[in-house]
């Protein structure tokens, strides 16, 4: 008995899995190169008009998301467990600068206070003067 072609709603959800199967793996390389190939394999396969073809590249596809998620739980088992050396250095580094960032806006913000200060002394006493002058 002939096997029944896959429908668009279940090539559409075999698609879909290899895509979040490619968001488990933690290496950018082997999660693009998955999105990639299965990109590509389904715009290949997607001609095929002939039902028994059809359900074999359906039944393959199954096989092949089987090993990718496989994979994926292999990758995740070795995957290293803390950031790396060079990640918690650019951390570091970054938080220095940001401390420092910190203290010059409070010290900037410490002296523009100060000048608008003397400013607005210095303009308050201007019209006490323009006032009394208009008195006299």
């Amino acid at each position: 008995m002939a096997i029944p072609p896959p429908s668009r709603s279940e090539i559409l959800a075999l698609f879909r899995s290899f895509l979040r199967t490619a968001r488990q793996y933690t290496d950018y390389n082997i999660r693009e190169y998955t999105k990639r190939r299965t990109s590509d394999a389904f715009r290949r396969n997607g001609h095929i008009s002939h039902p028994a073809a059809a359900a074999a590249a359906f039944s393959d596809g199954k096989s092949q998301l089987e090993v990718a998620r496989r994979q994926a739980v292999v990758y995740s088992l070795y995957a290293p467990k803390g950031s790396l050396p060079l990640e918690k250095v650019l951390v570091a580094g970054l938080q220095e600068v940001q401390a420092s960032h910190a203290s010059f806006e409070v010290s900037l913000g410490f002296a523009c206070a100060a000048k608008l200060e003397d400013r607005t002394s210095a303009g308050v006493a201007m019209r006490k003067r323009k006032i009394a002058a208009d008195i006299r």
